[in-house]
């Protein structure tokens, strides 16, 4: 996944930026070791990366760094953003990158247990742009795989996705709100079925 990612990204931002992003997915990928290489969750930062690269139609490096390192869904396995990340190439630029990188991370709005659905699409709107879109596109990568998980575990944050992303990623329109509203109708239709045939699991 971090090679594709690489070879992606180098073909619209060139090599250097391309080498700095692959690190940050190889960085985000060290706490997922022990998961097979299929698991939705070892992709997850790779995928992150992809989707604002190519639905989301980012140039920024910071923003797709932030993206591979944000995880909003299973916390014991995000990465620590590495002061170091891309070292191998020009200090200056990893420096700028890194810091904007972080800045951008912690402006990101993210669900907490203290906040509704309300104040949660609330700060997605209020957000920067920037960090609106990181938010937006690593959560729909989750929403993407929410039928390969227990229903138990995908309900709550199903009902979150909807209640709080899916309208501001309307809101906001383009190729991303689209995705979203496809991922929508989708999963609606499999709880439709699923409620016809009496099925409980997801």
């Amino acid at each position: 996944m971090a090679e594709r990612v690489r070879a992606s990204v180098e073909r619209v931002m060139g090599p250097d930026v391309a080498l700095r992003v692959q690190q940050t997915v190889i960085a985000a990928l060290l706490p997922r070791h022990s998961l097979h290489p299929k698991d939705v969750r070892y992709l997850h930062p790779g995928r992150t990366v992809l989707i604002l690269l190519d639905d989301a139609e980012v140039r920024d490096e910071a923003v797709l760094m932030a993206g591979a390192l944000l995880e909003t869904w299973h916390p014991e396995l995000a990465a620590v953003p590495d002061e170091d990340a891309g070292a191998s190439v020009d200090p200056a630029e990893v420096l700028d990158g890194g810091r904007r990188m972080r800045a951008l991370l912690a402006r990101v709005p993210v669900p907490s247990a203290a906040e509704d659905d309300d104040a949660l699409r609330e700060a997605l709107v209020s957000a920067d742009d920037d960090a609106r879109i990181v938010a937006l596109v690593e959560r729909l990568d989750h929403a993407r795989h929410l039928h390969l998980y227990p229903r138990e575990d995908w309900e709550p944050l199903y009902a979150n996705i909807v209640g709080a992303y899916l309208p501001v990623a309307e809101w906001a329109g383009g190729r991303l709100g689209a995705r979203y509203r496809r991922w929508a109708d989708a999963f609606a239709r499999r709880l439709e079925r699923e409620g016809r045939s009496g099925r409980t699991g997801a």
